[in-house]
């Protein structure tokens, strides 16, 4: 799967899908809380933090 030439079962990918989206949405609502803001807002910051980091580790800030 992609570069690594990895293989995964089917369960093993949900697994991981399942984990990714939960830190996610834990991520977002703890950030909506600390921000006082709405769920929206809260996920725009959150993908914005994310790209100015993956940004900043291609050096391109």
């Amino acid at each position: 799967q992609g570069l690594s030439n990895d293989w995964w079962e089917e369960d093993k990918v949900y697994q991981m899908l399942e984990k990714r989206i939960l830190g996610a949405y834990e991520e977002v609502s703890r950030l909506a809380d600390e921000l006082k803001v709405s769920g929206r807002t809260a996920a725009w910051a959150y993908a914005l933090t994310k790209i100015a980091g993956a940004m900043r580790l291609r050096g391109w800030s």
